[in-house]
Parts: C-alpha cells; structure tokens; sequence
C-alpha cells in the first residue's frame, strides 16, 4: 500500500499540470500534515482508495506512462502522461492522443468528468 499527498494544479482534464507527490511513510505522519495544511486553511478531498498499475509505452523516442486505475466507488481510469519538469505539451500531445488510440479508447468529455468528481467528493466528504 503506498500513502502519499498529492497536490496539483489546475482542472483534472488538462493537458498539462503541474504535480507534487509527498510519499509517507504510514498513515501516523498524515497527522502533521493535516494540522500544517489547517493553518493554512487548505481542505482535502475525500480519500481515494485505489488500485493501479503501470506500463512504459516508448513511442517516438520518449517513454510514457500508461496508467491503470480502478477507484474505488468512483470509476476504471486509463490515463496516458509524460512526467516533465517543464511544460512540453506541444511535443507529447499528438503521442498522447495516439496512444489513446491505439489502446481503443477515447478521452472523457472534460466537464463530464470535473462533473463526476464533484459528485465523489460530495457523496465522499463526510466519511473521511
């Protein structure tokens, strides 16, 4: 089981967002940040309990990452991204879509899905 903190930036269906992942160690050092992140007045989302996998999928001589998700009480995700430190979408969007081809699949209207998160996080908030 991983736990970790992720924060990012901007709508779920961008192309581009910037991400932070803060891994922890056990669930006992979530505590100080919850009270860091009170004084700041921030509030998190509802917990995901999730299962993933991934996959490399080199393609044009850059390696992405396929990345299978099964959320709990949410949703089956397929999701196709090339981790950078600065924003190269220009180059990796045309390769993204074409994977997402090629698997057979297509992406999410993007107001359907910000749609369906706010529907989890509603039915979600209060058990956490």
């Amino acid at each position: 089981m991983t736990i970790e903190i992720v924060c990012k930036e901007g709508n779920p269906s961008e192309i581009c967002r910037k991400e932070v992942k803060i891994p922890l160690a056990s669930k006992e050092y979530l505590k100080h940040f919850e009270q860091a992140f009170a004084l700041l007045d921030m509030k998190a989302d509802p917990s995901w309990l999730k299962h993933k996998q991934e996959f490399l999928y080199p393609l044009n001589g850059f390696d992405y990452i396929i990345c299978l998700q099964h959320i709990h009480n949410f949703a089956y995700i397929l999701e196709v991204e090339f981790l950078s430190k600065t924003n190269t979408s220009n180059i990796h969007e045309p390769n993204l879509r074409k994977i997402i081809t090629e698997l057979n699949c297509e992406p999410i209207n993007p107001e359907d899905f910000q749609e369906r998160i706010k529907e989890y996080i509603e039915r979600n908030k209060f058990f956490n």
